[in-house]
């Protein structure tokens, strides 16, 4: 059983998730926070195997409080699923410095949330295998019919390199912190470019699509209601993984 801990800003949605978990035999909720000095002070007492950290909260936020475990860290350190409403790259690619190690972006099923965690604590639990041609085809098949459904062209490089970084996600698990150092690199390599070229393609491809294609769709999708801007490439990456997690089809 996995003891967690949840350190949220929002006392209704803190409730709201450790209700949820303790439903499951999976999951002990060992205590709640909703600022981050109560959260360290709840870590030493609780010692819990997974925190489900809010990133923006009063006094200490979810940074900074990672930042005081790093110079203090409990033995063994929990595991941290970050939960956040920010998609901006730039601030994603630093969590995994801080310690963590998945994130969710608000507003999120607490179904997937649950299956979050649980990957993460057994990340080699799915059968049949995560590398199985099987389970790699459907992936693809699926993750084709998203993009093509958002309005991005087949023939933009950018699609392809979308398509394969959402079905590496799916398989081996997403951590927005390991786009610019692991994700892309592996693209780039893969199809004979640079990272900064894989990079580029995507957010071409997402741009093409808010502007050009389904962005009605791309709005449902990323949970983006009267949004201008059109989602981050981290942002729409999580999202469709979420979506292959579930098996939900576009439409």
């Amino acid at each position: 059983m996995m003891r967690v801990l949840v350190v949220e800003n929002n006392v209704e949605l803190c409730r709201t998730i450790s209700d949820f978990l303790q439903q499951s035999s999976d999951f002990e909720v060992v205590g709640e926070a909703h600022d981050g000095q109560e959260g360290l002070r709840k870590i030493k007492t609780t010692k819990p195997d997974v925190l489900v950290l809010d990133l923006a909260m009063p006094r200490i936020d979810g940074l900074g409080l990672l930042e005081t475990l790093q110079e203090d860290l409990p033995k063994p350190r929990p595991l941290v699923l970050m939960v956040t409403a920010f998609g901006h790259d730039e601030l994603i690619g630093h969590l995994q410095q801080y310690g963590v190690d998945q994130c969710i972006y608000k507003p999120f099923q607490l179904n997937d949330l649950a299956d979050r965690l649980r990957r993460m604590a057994n990340p080699e639990s799915r059968e049949p295998g995560p590398g199985s041609p099987k389970v790699r085809d459907q992936i693809e098949k699926d993750v084709t019919a998203y993009l093509v459904h958002m309005g991005i062209p087949s023939h933009y490089r950018g699609f392809v390199y979308l398509k394969e970084a959402v079905v590496q996600c799916a398989l081996h698990g997403f951590s927005a912190g390991t786009l610019t150092k692991e994700l892309y690199p592996s693209l780039a390599e893969t199809f004979g470019t640079t990272p900064g070229a894989v990079e580029a393609g995507i957010r071409n491809a997402i741009t093409t699509a808010w502007q050009h294609g389904n962005r009605e769709f791309l709005r449902q999708l990323c949970r983006l209601e009267g949004s201008d801007r059109a989602p981050t490439n981290s942002f729409l990456m999580a999202r469709l993984v979420e979506r292959m997690e579930i098996g939900s089809p576009p439409g």
